[in-house]
């Protein structure tokens, strides 16, 4: 199967029907480039043919790929445990129900908190609304229902940042890309040196070019733990490949295979739809956002302004798909990215006919309450 052979007509359709206006396809086996091609334009501002390389807004991939991976860096440095109380380190955490909230919970999506606050539209400063964000009720009882919450992981990047005592972003670039080399991932991408013309738009605002486009991490400064990274599809396979090849990549060690190993592991109690550590994992009766071809005990995330991240480490494959569907509709073509991604995804994230399933433990059924995946 060749990429202009699979490819070809899905992408140019998805833009013909205004989809998006431009998309970057990254598919890969081992490390080993399957499948790379642009199609389309940038759209807004300057709207030039898309290329390869191009930075784009990784939106909620934020979460697996920057929050989730600094949180297994402060784990393996013994800084941080996932059955650490919450209110260890936040003291609005120590009443009631919520000093029963752990690291784990954040991080697996069962903290009790809501999917999403406009943080922006309710306080009128930053350090207002992270005060109003670790005072915040929570919305149903720790522990007992898998919810997608953008609040939890905000929480989990201001926890990252009091213990560290730096900014996700110098601690982003000092653990995870200068080691790995990565040339275009990264927060609050124009002040590392990302030229714009190199940055995809979300938005029509020439001003807004390398802005984040989630209102809250654009309030909040760019740089928290629910969106803000700005990242290149080659850059996200190496990510990939490290997390797949236990922690370490091109003889780089980013993290202790331990810590690797939870984000293929389901760290949600039984009855609860599983999550990994910052990841979807698909379970037996729990396809997630991946669709229904990608195999069980792949882990994925999307991100709201388009992208996606799919692996599975048995096959040790990998698809990539970056686009900015945002600039031409918020919420319109929600459903029809959906069954794009599926498609695309069903294409490249195969396993070889006869190899075992995964042994992973399948704990989907249960009560749930997702929330908008983003």
């Amino acid at each position: 199967m060749t990429c202009a052979t699979a490819c070809e007509p899905v992408f140019a359709e998805a833009i013909a029907t205004g989809l998006f206006p431009g998309a970057e396809l990254l598919a890969a086996t081992g490390g080993t480039v399957r499948c790379h091609q642009v199609w389309g334009t940038t759209g807004g501002p300057g709207n030039v043919p898309m290329k390869k390389g191009m930075v784009f807004d990784l939106a909620s991939l934020t979460k697996p790929l920057a929050t989730a991976l600094l949180l297994s860096c402060l784990l393996d440095d013994g800084r941080l445990r996932l059955d650490d109380p919450v209110c260890n380190f936040l003291p609005d955490y120590a009443e009631g129900q919520k000093q029963r909230v752990t690291i784990g919970m954040l991080a697996g999506h069962t903290g009790g908190l809501a999917a999403h606050v406009p943080l922006y539209e309710i306080y009128k400063t930053p350090e207002q609304a992270h005060a109003g964000l670790t005072g915040m009720p929570l919305s149903h009882t720790p522990g007992t229902e898998t919810t997608y919450s953008c609040l939890g992981y905000l929480v989990l990047g201001d926890i990252i940042q009091m213990v560290t005592g730096r900014s996700l972003s110098d601690l982003f670039d000092e653990r995870i890309a200068r080691p790995l080399h990565l040339d275009g991932t990264g927060y609050l991408p124009l002040q590392h040196g990302i030229e714009k013309n190199r940055i995809v738009p979300t938005n029509p605002d020439p001003l807004r070019i390398g802005v984040a486009d989630d209102g809250n991490s654009r309030f909040l400064g760019g740089a928290v733990g629910n969106a803000g990274l700005f990242g290149t599809a080659r850059d996200l396979l190496a990510l990939a490949m490290m997390l797949m090849n236990g922690g370490e990549w091109n003889g780089v060690r980013i993290l202790s295979r331990q810590s690797a190993h939870l984000h293929f592991t389901n760290i949600n109690p039984p009855g609860l739809i599983p999550r990994t550590l910052g990841w979807e994992y698909r379970g037996r009766d729990n396809e997630g956002s991946g669709g229904p071809g990608v195999p069980e005990g792949a882990i994925g995330h999307t991100g709201f302004t388009g992208t996606s991240l799919w692996m599975d480490r048995q096959s040790q494959s990998v698809v990539i798909i970056l686009t900015n569907r945002v600039l031409l509709s918020r919420r319109g073509n929600i459903a029809a990215m959906n069954r794009f991604r599926h498609q695309v995804n069903g294409l490249w994230l195969t396993r070889s006919e006869g190899k075992e399933k995964p042994q992973l433990p399948d704990r989907s059924e249960g009560k749930t309450r997702t929330g908008l995946l983003t």
